[in-house]
This record gives C-alpha cells, sequence and structure tokens, in this order.
C-alpha cells in the first residue's frame, strides 16, 4: 500500500506536538514536585532500562519534489546556495555536451544571477585540474559525471559525498525550517538536535550540538527564524513562512 505523502506529514505532525505536550506536562509535574503518573512515563520513554536507547521518531524527508534520476540517499541544496564548482557540474551535466564558457556562465547566472565570470572560472581551473571537466578549444565538458549534481527545479541532487561542507550546512538549515513548520509551537535546540540525529535523511550529515547551534545562529541572523516568546525554543519568522 502507498502512503500518502500529505498523510504521513499531518502524523508525523500530531506525534511530534503530542511529544511536546508530553513534555511540558513533565515539566510541570517535576515544578510540582511530583512523580509523573505511569501513562505519561510510558510516552515519554521514562521507563526503559538504563542503556536502552529511547525510540526515535520518524520524521518524513524534505518536501522538495525529485528529479527522476533520484536515488535513495540522494539530498538537494538550493543553487543560490551552492558552490561555483558544483554549479558548473551541474550545468555541464545537464546539458549533456560541451559548453563554450560563456554559455556556462549564462546557465549558470540564469540559475543564481549574481554569480561572477571570475568565480567560473576559478571553479573551471580547479575542477580541470582535479580531472573532473576539460576544457577545450571547443568548450568544457564533463567527464566524470559521478560527481555531478542533477539539477532540478532549482535545486542541485546527489550522494553527500559530493558536496562541500557549507552546502550541506545549508542542506541541515533546510532541515531546522522543515522541522520547524511541522511544530508551530516551536523546538528547542536540543530538541531539533535530538530530531536530525533520528531522521533516515540525514543520516550522512554531520549532526551535533555545535553545527546545529550555528545553523540556528545563521537562521536567526537571516531573520527566517526567531525566539518564541521568553522561551528558548526556536520559531519560524512570520514573515519567512514559505
Amino acid at each position: 500500500m502507498s502512503i500518502d505523502p500529505q498523510a504521513e506529514h499531518d502524523a508525523v505532525k500530531s506525534l511530534l506536538e503530542l511529544m511536546e505536550a508530553a513534555d511540558r506536562c513533565k515539566q510541570l509535574y517535576e515544578r510540582a514536585h511530583m512523580e509523573a503518573p505511569e501513562p505519561l512515563r510510558r510516552l515519554l520513554g521514562l521507563n526503559r532500562s538504563q542503556g536502552e536507547p529511547k525510540p526515535a521518531l520518524t520524521v518524513p524527508d524534505l518536501e522538495f519534489k525529485r528529479p527522476s534520476e533520484y536515488q535513495t540517499g540522494w539530498i538537494s541544496v538550493a543553487a543560490a546556495s551552492a558552490s561555483p564548482p558544483s554549479i558548473v557540474l551541474a550545468v555541464l551535466r545537464k546539458a549533456g555536451h560541451s559548453l563554450r564558457a560563456k554559455d556556462v556562465v549564462e546557465r549558470m547566472r540564469s540559475l543564481v544571477p549574481d554569480i561572477n565570470a571570475g568565480s567560473v572560472a576559478n571553479a573551471g581551473t580547479k575542477l580541470e585540474g582535479e580531472k573532473v571537466i576539460l576544457r577545450e578549444a571547443d568548450g568544457w565538458i564533463l567527464v566524470n559525471s559521478d560527481v555531478a549534481p542533477v539539477m532540478f527545479e532549482g535545486r542541485l541532487w546527489g550522494p553527500v559525498a559530493i558536496f562541500g561542507k557549507y552546502e550541506l550546512a545549508a542542506y541541515r538549515r533546510d532541515a531546522v525550517l522543515h522541522l520547524l513548520r511541522l511544530v508551530p509551537n516551536g523546538l528547542q535546540t536540543s530538541q531539533l538536535l535530538e530530531q536530525l540525529s533520528n531522521a533516515p535523511w540525514m543520516k550522512d550529515v554531520t549532526i551535533n550540538k555545535e553545527v546545529v547551534q550555528g545553523d540556528t545562529e545563521v537562521l536567526q541572523e537571516e531573520r527566517r527564524i526567531r525566539r518564541r516568546g521568553a522561551s528558548r525554543k526556536w520559531e519560524l519568522s512570520p514573515e519567512k513562512e514559505e
């Protein structure tokens, strides 16, 4: 039986909200110096034996339309967040034939309007040195498609290994925004860390306290997220909600 993506989204969102409410309930019991009742302890996994892992929630993957070439484990990065070398490779892969340097620049600017020709030239030099492309009289041509992302609807797709650390950071930030859309009441940094660590679609991406804190700081500076009132939770900034 196929899974309805919207139904899956709604179910996981409801579960996350339930767990958030249960955590608030636990805090109220602790504030009242009362022991949490058995149903609450079971829901939060407080009865498990020492060393037994906490049950993980399955959070649905980011909601981007996938290209026909998609393979399990692939991630995607917005072209605006991708490095010039990655965009060069994606442009050449999509073309399927050699392109003049001028055409490479024009196609890249259709994705990232403010990219400059110097960055493209530097990317070409780097990729040629790595023997990933050839730059010949009739243009640039891709010689190793295994390291080239697939360009689809303004995003670059491929396995984690072909992207750099800044691109992976952009993917993590997309994931943070995704989680905050699922939980409108907000999540603390520790809760974001837990959910990202448990998400199967993040398993090959570096996730730790330091990088998640850094991601939230960047998103706050970009005014895409904000603190929820006086709490320690993060929520989407209303003007940036999509």
